[in-house]
């Protein structure tokens, strides 16, 4: 929006909760898809026709929508991204030991492991893109097996290309099968999915 209303000649700034630039695209998307570098290069030019860069600026917490119009902005445009996860609404889906596919992400790409990877056995849930970049990132990250199921067949799958590469790195695939509950122990930790 920012390059856009630049190139029509208005001044914009482009306040980000996180410190660098690119919100889901840097912090969503593992760096094997999507170089960051690369990334920054194109966006870059937003900077370049004049436009501020406010980092560290989460809608709010650090500022309102009515304080960027006091403070005279003419529009605002909102587009916080896709930072919550869809919920699966089954019994333990909160327990100890499951981890959120998008904090997931969120947190390797600023190189913070889920510490719980190494060397244990991953179940990723679901067939879509972050559920693939997910059990990619974990097998990468160490962990000594990691299985995707999901509900339909393969062609169905919104991301059957990437699968495959999945599945050429070492994860294993059920189909047709969903999740009713996740198991767990007395302390609450999860020990399997049913």
């Amino acid at each position: 929006v920012a390059y856009y209303l630049q190139l029509r000649g208005h001044h914009c700034d482009v306040f980000e909760a996180d410190p660098e630039q690119g919100g889901m695209l840097r912090y969503g998307i593992p760096e094997y898809r999507l170089p960051k570098a690369w990334m920054d290069r194109e966006l870059n030019h937003v900077w370049e026709l004049g436009a501020t860069f406010k980092p560290n600026m989460r809608l709010g917490r650090d500022f309102h929508i009515a304080d960027l119009l006091e403070q005279g902005y003419d529009a605002v445009f909102v587009g916080t991204g896709c930072y919550k996860s869809n919920e699966m609404t089954i019994p333990n889906e909160f327990a100890d030991g499951t981890v959120n596919a998008l904090e997931n992400l969120y947190n390797s790409t600023r190189g913070v492991p889920v510490p719980l990877l190494k060397g244990s056995r991953v179940v990723v849930i679901g067939g879509g893109f972050t559920s693939i970049d997910c059990t990619r990132t974990s097998l990468r990250q160490g962990a000594k097996a990691v299985t995707i199921v999901y509900r339909r067949d393969l062609k169905d799958m919104p991301s059957q290309d990437e699968v495959h590469e999945a599945i050429e790195e070492g994860a294993t695939v059920i189909f047709q099968a969903a999740p009713v509950r996740i198991v767990t122990d007395a302390r609450g930790w999860v020990t399997g999915v049913e």
